[in-house]
């Protein structure tokens, strides 16, 4: 399924995974239903490794799954901690919602592929994650909210950063049965408002899903950017998302 074309990469701090690129998660394709698949070196741990599933921003209009490989992008971390990851990109088609609907599919799409391929790549398919930086946490979030009423693929957590709910309606379908969230929203954002934030939490509380939000900025810092969510980490203004995903493998 991977086949030979594998290429040796290193993160930032050394440690080490092989990127498999461009594979198709629908029969048929287009071009944007590919993924990115890095796995970490090494021997997997007993039942696989876990997963985070990530989707890129860019206003449902622009982006690329390579993102997450950039050096301002927390998702790359995440093989650091022993995460296998799997960066997604969908189709671009606009903010009408019939479009939405259908990135929201493509993100779909991506999870039962990884599920199905599961023991191919090496995972424990109740191990995986969700996350996205602005549109793609709006994605992945509303994939997770609607895993149980539509027979997806579960998963075990959601990590999204500075993301338009309203614009995916993932409140309207919540349940309690679905994912913890972990958010992290600007104070003083101008793009996405932080009061977007705020009612997401409102419906999660009437919902009784957990969650956690984190409020940074008493100004407009791009709060998606590693060197500043570093810089709130070291201030003690915000926990690692990686700490609070491993703190919930660790009760399962």
């Amino acid at each position: 399924m991977l086949g030979s074309k594998g290429k040796k990469k290193a993160t930032e701090s050394g440690t080490g995974y092989m990127l498999y690129e461009d594979l198709a998660y629908l029969p048929n394709a287009e071009d944007r239903q590919r993924l990115d698949v890095h796995l970490p070196d090494g021997e997997a741990p007993e039942g696989g490794w876990p997963l985070m599933l990530y989707a890129h921003p860019g206003g449902f209009i622009m982006g690329n799954k390579s993102d997450a490989r950039g050096r301002w992008n927390f998702a790359i971390r995440a093989i650091d901690h022993g995460f296998a990851l799997i960066s997604t990109n969908y189709r671009l088609l606009g903010r009408e919602p019939e479009n939405i609907e259908l990135e929201i599919e493509d993100i779909q799409a991506a999870m039962r592929w990884a599920v199905n391929n599961a023991d191919a790549l090496g995972i424990n398919t109740s191990k995986i994650a969700y996350a996205g930086i602005s549109a793609g946490g709006a994605l992945v979030s509303a994939a997770a909210a609607r895993a149980n009423a539509q027979g997806e693929p579960p998963a075990f957590a959601v990590v999204s950063f500075i993301s338009p709910y309203v614009v995916t309606k993932v409140a309207q379908h919540l349940d309690k049965d679905d994912p913890p969230f972990y958010m992290v929203s600007g104070k003083m954002d101008t793009v996405v408002r932080h009061k977007q934030a705020e009612d997401f939490a409102a419906a999660l509380d009437d919902a009784s899903v957990p969650y956690v939000l984190v409020v940074v900025g008493d100004e407009s810092n791009p709060v998606d950017h590693i060197e500043v969510l570093d810089a709130y980490k070291a201030l003690g203004k915000m926990d690692d998302p990686f700490i609070w995903l491993k703190g919930l493998l660790a009760e399962k």
